[in-house]
């Protein structure tokens, strides 16, 4: 064979081979490097959550200095969080994980708004996301109006079965006291909004007891979050 054809299909089947093998490994290599900034935004969230714990016990005056790369950083001042955003193929669409007080969610199907379900001029408060539509009793902020936590749950709905709960009672009674159940507040969605990863209805309740109901929908969950905070 001549030495310069032979040379000739030699790196030709070398370049064949390195594209092959690109073509391969680039996802790969693309979500191993993706798992990476993953991961690292987590040990930045965790160091941040640390620095805020040092501040709060120093008081007034303390600072610390924080940097943190690769996506949009936003203190949420409605939910008392601080929520990093960032575009990643290294996590399954629609999961969640909970480490500690961080909380890593994958997608945004999550939506938050008024509605009249009834169709009587009279708005609910609805978190929604691909598999549940919840709506919730809306209560104004002022003037102060009476509240009865019996009715927060005006209607869900399971969309993929296409199956409707009108809820009798959702009360929340704090400490086996009946009373309260009820009393004077008001609702609000912290944060309304289209294709978000969560969203929260909150209800503030004055009875014999103060305290807060946070309902909150994830992306892609079919069940709902409640956590209730007293005074």
């Amino acid at each position: 064979m001549n030495p310069i054809l032979s040379t000739a299909l030699l790196v030709l089947i070398v370049i064949l081979a390195w594209g092959f093998v690109l073509n391969l490994g680039l996802p790969a290599i693309e979500k191993t490097t993706a798992s990476v900034d993953m991961s690292d935004a987590e040990s930045s969230m965790k160091i941040l959550g640390n620095y805020i714990d040092e501040v709060a016990s120093e008081g007034y005056g303390s600072t610390r200095i924080f940097k943190m790369k690769g996506g949009e950083l936003s203190v949420i001042s409605e939910e008392n969080s601080i929520e990093f955003k960032t575009e990643t193929n290294a996590v399954e669409y629609l999961s969640r994980v909970i480490s500690g007080n961080i909380i890593r969610i994958a997608g945004s199907d999550v939506n938050c708004y008024e509605e009249d379900i009834n169709n009587d001029g009279t708005n609910e408060l609805i978190l929604e996301n691909s598999f549940l539509k919840i709506g919730f009793q809306k209560v104004s902020k002022t003037p102060s109006q009476s509240i009865n936590t019996a009715r927060n749950i005006v209607y869900m709905k399971e969309k993929t079965g296409n199956s409707v709960i009108l809820p009798t009672n959702s009360s929340i009674v704090i400490n086996d006291i009946e009373s309260t159940s009820s009393g004077n507040g008001y609702s609000e969605i912290l944060r309304p909004g289209f294709a978000k990863p969560l969203c929260t209805v909150h209800f503030f309740v004055n009875s014999t007891i103060r305290y807060d109901i946070y309902y909150t929908l994830y992306a892609g969950a079919d069940f709902l979050v409640i956590d209730v905070k007293t005074f």
